[in-house]
């Protein structure tokens, strides 16, 4: 008689765990997704920002640092228009990392992605808080910027890894590249604002120097979408 007992007692191997990855995760991959995004483009926000990163000083002493240093009205609105813009270079790049992690077959990547998006809606979140100190609000166009980095990532996906991660590499460029212009292109008497966008500028560097270590590299037309969706949002997003 044939012995089978030793092939129904052997552990399931790394491709089990796999496939049983795959098969069990996608709708609770999928309500997490909608609870982190709900939180960040709802009007009040939902992430918190104390202890967000060190040498941030109170909302208060942001209000009279901003009075005292002589910072007009003009330059709050300016400060703000430029955080705006940098918002949905990082708001875009996000929707990229949730699409990774909504279709990601590897657990790894899955989780990496998650990780991402996670610490990429506190730098959001920052950002928005600052706003709210300069009276002033996110832009009506974040919306749009998820909606679009996710279908990109998503179109990405079907082209498997290597294009998915090389347009992740390409959207967290584009989102380093803005904060560096927006952070130079603010008022002198801001200095809180440069903070923040100081912060946010080190996380995002250790996103791209996290997704960079993976090959990858993404459908040449892919990414002239990404650039051009990108021109058009961040345009929107100075004035709305």
């Amino acid at each position: 008689m044939k012995n089978t007992s030793s092939t129904r007692d052997a552990p399931p191997g790394p491709g089990a765990a796999a496939d049983t990855f795959r098969r069990s995760g996608r709708v609770d991959r999928l309500l997490g997704m909608s609870a982190r995004v709900a939180a960040e483009l709802s009007v009040g926000g939902g992430h918190p920002v104390r202890g967000g990163f060190a040498g941030r000083s109170s909302i208060r002493s942001a209000l009279v640092e901003s009075s005292a240093s002589g910072g007009r009205r003009a330059d709050q609105r300016s400060s703000a228009a430029r955080l705006r813009v940098a918002r949905c270079a990082v708001i875009g790049a996000q929707g990229l990392f949730e699409a990774q992690a909504l279709l990601a077959q590897d657990p790894a990547l899955h989780a990496q992605g998650v990780r991402i998006a996670r610490e990429k809606a506190r730098h959001l979140a920052w950002m928005r808080a600052r706003l709210g100190e300069l009276g002033e609000r996110p832009s009506a166009a974040d919306p749009a910027c998820f909606v679009g980095g996710l279908g990109l990532g998503l179109v990405a996906a079907r082209f498997g890894a290597r294009a998915s991660n090389g347009l992740r590499v390409e959207a967290a460029r584009q989102a380093i590249a803005g904060l560096q212009i927006e952070t130079e292109g603010l008022p002198p008497t801001d200095g809180e604002s440069r903070r923040v966008m100081g912060a946010v500028l080190v996380g995002e560097t250790d996103h791209l120097h996290a997704i960079g270590r993976q090959p990858g590299a993404a459908p040449a037309w892919l990414g002239a979408a990404l650039r051009a969706c990108a021109r058009r949002v961040s345009g929107l997003a100075r004035y709305l």
